[in-house]
């Protein structure tokens, strides 16, 4: 498991860093829930093209949890004003990386 706190407009990239598998995007922090921008790439193919990504909006609460598509969950487990503290619980393999604001 992984905790990351990330404020408003911040990202978390998981799988390669250079073609990851879901950037995930705090869109909002207020109050009790959070909304989510989980963007999930398509795998590509040998020697072809990859389909468009896939993006889902989600609103989550405390200890409220969300699948990442077969690459484990993110559950919310701490809120602070317009911080927010995910942990991810993915496999030691699949990396996850914390990215800037976008």
């Amino acid at each position: 498991m992984l905790a990351l706190t990330r404020r408003e407009g911040e990202r978390v990239l998981i799988g390669d860093p250079a073609d990851p598998a879901v950037t995930l995007r705090v869109v909002t922090a207020r109050g009790d829930r959070i909304g989510l921008e989980l963007v999930h790439h398509a795998a590509r193919p040998a020697g072809g093209e990859a389909a468009g990504p896939e993006t889902t909006f989600l609103e989550l609460g405390y200890e409220e949890a969300a699948d990442l598509r077969g690459l484990g969950r993110v559950q919310v487990t701490s809120l602070h004003g317009r911080r927010v503290t995910l942990t991810f619980d993915v496999p030691r393999s699949v990396p996850v990386v914390r990215a800037e604001l976008t």
